[in-house]
């Protein structure tokens, strides 16, 4: 999960693994793995300030997707999304599926529809939710969104051995 730091990266991830605990600030990088479905997902939970992103920077290498989030009441958080794309892609390739996460919804400050679309056309990006901690359908979202990535991602690899 990339983002700028306080954008809700680890509040998501401990929502969705129902881990409960006092979210502070990620240094570096903290590791959660899972399977679902028979795919295993290993997610880095990257912390966002600047001074940790050639720490944090090496996890991209291997990445087959990225969840990428902003905070909806900070616009300054979607701008920043180009950079931490390029920065991905840069690492980890051109074929990397990315998905995006708007969170904090409840707290909505500025119209980000525009900015959003413009993101999905120019990265490709087929899968983004919109959501809060508060929000009821947060797990089912999350989970339509994995496997959404999940189903691309071996489609595409499937592709490429075929």
């Amino acid at each position: 999960m990339l983002g700028d730091c306080g954008v809700g990266k680890t509040t998501i991830l401990n929502n969705f693994l129902d881990i409960i605990a006092k979210t502070e600030t990620t240094i570096g990088v903290q590791h959660h793995s899972f399977t679902r479905n028979n795919i295993k997902f290993s997610i880095w939970d990257t912390a966002g300030q600047e001074k940790y992103r050639s720490i944090v920077s090496s996890h991209y290498k291997r990445a087959k997707a990225a969840i990428l989030v902003y905070d909806c009441s900070n616009e300054q958080s979607l701008l920043h999304i180009d950079k931490w794309i390029e920065e991905l892609v840069f690492q980890a390739g051109a074929n990397v599926k990315i998905a995006l996460i708007g969170n904090k919804t409840d707290l909505q400050s500025f119209d980000m529809n525009e900015h959003v679309q413009k993101l999905t056309e120019q990265y490709d990006i087929a899968y983004q939710i919109q959501t809060n901690h508060q929000d009821p359908e947060f797990k089912d979202k999350m989970n339509q969104l994995l496997d959404q990535i999940s189903m691309s991602t071996i489609l595409f690899y499937f592709y490429i051995w075929d």
